[in-house]
């Protein structure tokens, strides 16, 4: 599994209310999300991170496991949020969250253990 990341992503808006029981949402421009990682990339195991409403108190982490065209794919209520119905016009955004970096710090642990029990 790959986590996705760019540095030249631009916010997007949904283009249609999410519900909270929703496991897809259309936004007004994929492409501008994705930046420098392409459509193609986002393949099984293959996974990024949004915020819907950012920095607000409605705010929802969820991962894209999918896009096609503007349509993505999301894991709900990630990083302790809580899956909620968004209207339409509500920012997304790309992000970086504790999740990942957990994730990473988890992961090179276990390569440093696996180097150490090899004898390294």
């Amino acid at each position: 599994m790959a986590r996705l990341f760019t540095s030249t992503s631009v916010d997007t808006t949904l283009s249609a209310t999410l519900l909270s029981g929703s496991t897809t949402c259309t936004v007004a421009s994929a492409s501008a999300l994705l930046g420098t990682i392409q459509s193609t990339q986002i393949t099984p195991g293959n996974t990024f991170t949004i915020a819907i409403n950012p920095d607000t108190q409605s705010e929802e982490i969820c991962v894209i496991t999918g896009v096609t065209s503007n349509t993505l794919t999301i894991t709900r209520a990630q990083a302790g949020t809580t899956a909620q119905d968004h209207q339409s016009g509500s920012t997304v955004r790309h992000v970086l969250t504790s999740m990942e970096l957990t994730e990473f710090e988890q992961s090179k642990g276990s390569v440093v253990n696996s180097f150490m029990l090899m004898g390294g």
